[in-house]
């Protein structure tokens, strides 16, 4: 389904830049009239309204007789990630309806900006904390300060430091997956297509020295 046509996807079109929106739209014009009959034009018209209402509503675009109210969320550095979206049959979406549900949905995609945030600031937090105490001469205390967030926001996402660099883990992922991809689409390399990707690796290393410390560390304490 175009990005654009359901109440979700109307919500994080609406929200990110005007020339990434553009293109996008350009992108899913022709597959734009098996819904509704939407166009490109349209579908502008409804990001404009949507960004006025800081709400998504769509009426009969995506199912017949149904009516569908989302809400976009940002990640950490504020771009559109997601969002949140609620539907149900046009019969039961009185006009107080809609708007009663829209301000939940608003509620609930701030909710789930706020848990971004704070898990990006512990993260940030933490992991400059593991770099001048190494991971077992850190601690929790130690990490609220330098992320400054409350315990009760720490622990309604992290158990303790290992779900933290785990989490550390899972974010730096991204980053170092496309490297050894390269590595393994060598196939039968001689030793300047190695000394090439060492090379490469070596800088990334240096780029990321922090990560790379710490998670090197955990990983041996958990071996032992």
């Amino acid at each position: 389904r175009p990005l654009g046509v359901g109440a979700g996807g109307l919500a994080v079109l609406a929200a990110i830049e005007s020339e990434e929106r553009e293109a996008i739209i350009e992108r899913v014009a022709p597959a734009l009239p098996a819904f509704g009959k939407l166009t490109d034009a349209g579908l502008r018209l409804a990001c404009e309204e949507t960004a006025r209402a800081g709400v998504a509503v769509i009426q009969n675009r995506v199912s017949l007789g149904v009516t569908a109210v989302g809400a976009h969320f940002c990640d950490s550095m504020g771009q559109a990630m997601g969002a949140v979206s609620v539907a149900a049959l046009t019969q039961r979406m009185t006009a107080a309806r809609v708007r009663r549900i829209a301000q939940q949905v608003r509620a609930a995609a701030a909710q789930i900006e706020q848990r971004i945030r704070t898990r990006a600031l512990v993260t940030q937090g933490a992991l400059a904390v593991f770099a001048e105490h190494g991971f077992l001469g850190s601690s929790i205390e130690q990490i609220l300060v330098r992320a400054g967030v409350s315990r009760s926001a720490f622990y309604s996402q992290f158990d303790g430091k290992l779900a933290v660099v785990c989490a550390i883990a899972e974010d730096f992922e991204p980053e170092w997956t496309p490297l050894f991809d390269v590595l393994a689409d060598l196939h039968d390399p001689d030793m300047e297509s190695l000394t090439a990707w060492a090379a490469i690796f070596l800088d990334f290393h240096r780029n990321n020295l922090e990560t790379c410390t710490l998670l090197t560390q955990v990983t041996a304490l958990e071996e032992k």
